[in-house]
């Protein structure tokens, strides 16, 4: 009587072969959490800058002195500067891990989009600068 040949791949492994198979499946599915992860924290760093651009330009609008740059405008000023700084940490900070993960090949947001993003959320926080000192 002839041997006979498996017709389906799961025949073809060994015991040790599924776990190895497994086990690098669980690796990828690792990598994307965090990859996954690290997508949210930056969203998480950038709403905070944006949020504390928001705060300080208000509070420079409706608390300073028309005409006059005192200290509501000048903590304004130092707020939306502060924003502005909160969105670039958090850029690096992604920018560190995403570096990290790089020879990996798990697909991201690309990091030209998020530094573009980024230099707008910058020049928002310019302009509110240039209009609470000019006010």
């Amino acid at each position: 009587m002839e041997p006979v040949e498996p017709n389906n791949r799961c025949n073809d492994l060994r015991p040790v072969d599924i776990q190895q198979e497994l086990a690098e499946e669980r690796t990828i599915m690792a990598l994307q959490r965090t990859v996954l992860s690290n997508e949210r924290t930056l969203n998480s760093w950038l709403r905070t800058g944006l949020a504390t651009v928001a705060a300080g330009f208000t509070l420079g609008l409706l608390l300073g002195r028309e005409g006059e740059i005192g200290p509501a405008r000048s903590f304004g000023v130092i707020l939306i500067a502060a924003g502005g700084l909160i969105c670039v940490a958090g850029l690096a900070r992604y920018r560190a891990l995403r570096k990290r993960l790089e020879p990996e090949d798990i697909s991201s947001v690309p990091v030209w989009l998020l530094e573009l993003l980024v230099g707008f959320f910058l020049l928002v926080s310019l302009v509110g600068i240039g209009i609470l000192l000019r006010a």
